[in-house]
């Protein structure tokens, strides 16, 4: 049998069946993050990440992948990379649609539009001083009415843990609000 190093070349100039190989070699790493990940085309996004990142790499012109302990770091280390990518792109994703709720929100008449114009700046402003998890949980809680139960399924994290980032995220948004919040609405 080939060696991994020799699978890679092979797969680098065009052999399909080798690319195929290592797709099968590395699926339990993709369905990983997969699971992690947890939207429709997460698997087919790393697999394409996959390939491009055995086609990137630079198997022969380092000797260090010779052994196949180092090729198979490169990889997890690469795949890793590609799913907090992913998981960035997900979670601005998640922020563009919340503010398409806040806009929809603007459209209902029993609202007072120059005070929910406000409010909405002053969310905006609060929801940008925290962390991008914190954000994403606060904003599928309160906004998109998902359970924690369900964010983390999507997750793949304890209730738990959805809920301590949840109560911590609060206590950092009242902090901000009652320190910082004459600030906000001088703005």
């Amino acid at each position: 049998m080939d060696s991994l190093k020799n699978i890679i070349i092979q797969s680098k100039n065009g052999d399909k069946d080798c690319m195929l190989l290592m797709i099968q070699k590395f699926m339990p790493l993709i369905k990983k993050y997969s699971n992690k990940l947890s939207y429709d085309d997460a698997r087919e996004d790393l697999i394409i990440g996959f390939m491009e990142i055995i086609g990137d790499m630079p198997v022969d012109k380092s000797i260090k992948f010779d052994e196949e302990k180092y090729i198979v770091g490169y990889i997890n280390i690469s795949m890793k990379h590609l799913y907090v990518k992913l998981l960035k792109k997900l979670i601005k994703l998640s922020d563009n649609e919340t503010g398409l709720y806040l806009n929809t929100m603007l459209e209902n008449d029993n609202v007072d539009t120059s005070e929910f114009i406000n409010n909405r700046i002053i969310l905006k402003e609060l929801l940008n001083k925290i962390s991008a998890y914190q954000r994403y949980i606060i904003i599928s809680i309160y906004f998109l009415d998902l359970s924690e139960d369900q964010i983390a399924k999507n997750l793949k994290v304890s209730r738990q843990a959805i809920n301590r980032t949840k109560l911590r995220a609060l206590k950092s948004l009242k902090e901000m609000l009652l320190n910082d919040g004459v600030d906000f609405i001088g703005k």
